[in-house]
């Protein structure tokens, strides 16, 4: 009663993976939803680190196949980034070789450094709730605090929830269905929604498209691929709503003048922090001809150039649009970022060559050409903001 909903789904999560787990030997049936906690990502490495702490009997030679398989640990790289590491540093080192480049080398760390302070501070609020250690027990308790599995189930909390009516929910079967890329859904096919039906007791969720007795189901996820890697650890190839996401930040000066001036701009245009994250593609200059689109994407771009603004001291973009020197700036951020995507040398001079993860590989290389694509058009830009300047003067 006094955990909020995310805490107490996670803490079910939890306590219905170590419900399978009885007189030391795994047994599924012993959970009503244990088919389902074994398909999901990461737990062959929630079960090894139970066996590690309990008396829990690794599947043996002697053991059916079926067995074996849920202890056999998936590579790291195969699991999504939050399981990567225990740690901001080791998830900052991990990150810094496979996502080198892209706004996630750093979104990763911060992610596991966000879901370790939630679980520092879960460790005091859980046990201060004397009915859930009766409830779960006192081993269950201190198992569930674990930071392993505190972790996954955060991930799988993260990742899986269905949302409706303001809130998350975990549903089995219906958290299977894949994402589908773009080139797998017709046109007008919609982006996954679930509801409540009139009388709050079921939640609906329509298919995108008709299907046939056996055939896999797909819906349009309805997110950029940076949104599907940090939380899912995948990404779609071809994917209508993606973007390059681009972390910019109003670095520290000590000067209080200075410091002022930039709090009073700040807060002026409502931005609640020196900090500001965006997600771009091409077509920066050109505005969609829907109109709710067009209102989007004029929105993102005015709130980048004053953001840019704020950065440089500069005066505001007006309705005219950005200056040339706040155009040419974003060139340069643009540029920069491309060429972090290189790969970084070594002490001895030679280059790293670690196999990165499909998906990252996949994922960086995607982010370079959208990011190209995006500097030649702002090139283009600028060249006829200059061509401008100079017939009116």
């Amino acid at each position: 009663e006094t955990l909020d909903d995310f805490h107490a789904l996670l803490v079910l999560l939890l306590h219905e993976t170590l419900a399978m787990i009885t007189d030391g030997k795994l047994i599924p049936d012993r959970s009503e939803w244990g088919p389902y906690l074994l398909l999901l990502p990461g737990i062959d490495r929630v079960l090894q680190r139970v066996a590690s702490v309990t008396q829990l009997q690794v599947c043996s030679e002697s053991d059916d196949q079926q067995c074996r398989h849920f202890f056999t640990v998936t590579p790291k790289r195969d699991l999504p980034p939050l399981l990567w590491a225990d740690d901001e540093a080791t998830a900052k080192d991990i990150a810094g070789r496979w996502l080198r480049g892209s706004a996630l080398q750093q979104a990763v760390p911060r992610y596991v450094a966000s879901v370790r302070r939630d679980w520092q501070q879960a460790s005091v609020t859980f046990r201060a709730i004397p009915n859930l250690r009766s409830k779960l027990g006192d081993d269950n308790l201190e198992l569930i605090l674990d930071f392993s599995l505190y972790r996954w189930a955060y991930q799988v909390i993260d990742s899986r929830s269905i949302w409706w009516a303001g809130s998350r929910h975990l549903v089995p079967m219906l958290d299977l269905v894949n994402a589908a890329a773009t080139d797998e859904m017709p046109a007008n096919a919609p982006v996954h929604r679930t509801t409540l039906d009139e009388q709050a007791t079921n939640a609906i969720t329509y298919a995108a498209t008709s299907f046939a007795s056996g055939e896999q189901l797909l819906e349009d996820y309805g997110q950029p691929n940076h949104v599907l890697f940090l939380y899912h650890g995948f990404i779609l190839p071809v994917n209508k709503h993606d973007c390059v996401r681009i972390d910019l930040e109003i670095p520290f000066k000590d000067d209080p003048t200075y410091l002022d001036s930039v709090r009073r701009r700040l807060h002026a245009s409502r931005f609640m922090s020196p900090y500001y994250t965006t997600c771009l593609k091409p077509g920066l200059f050109t505005a969609p001809s829907e109109t709710q689109a067009k209102e989007q994407h004029k929105m993102t771009v005015n709130r980048l150039f004053t953001f840019l603004a704020i950065k440089h001291d500069l005066e505001l973009p007006t309705k005219a649009g950005p200056s040339l020197q706040l155009i040419l700036i974003l060139a340069d951020e643009i540029h920069s970022r491309l060429n972090a995507y290189t790969s970084k040398k070594s002490d001895d001079g030679d280059i790293k060559n670690e196999e990165l993860p499909t998906s990252a590989k996949m994922l960086l290389d995607i982010e370079r050409t959208l990011l190209t694509d995006i500097y030649d058009e702002i090139a283009d830009q600028a060249r006829h903001h200059e061509a401008f300047i100079r017939l009116k003067r």
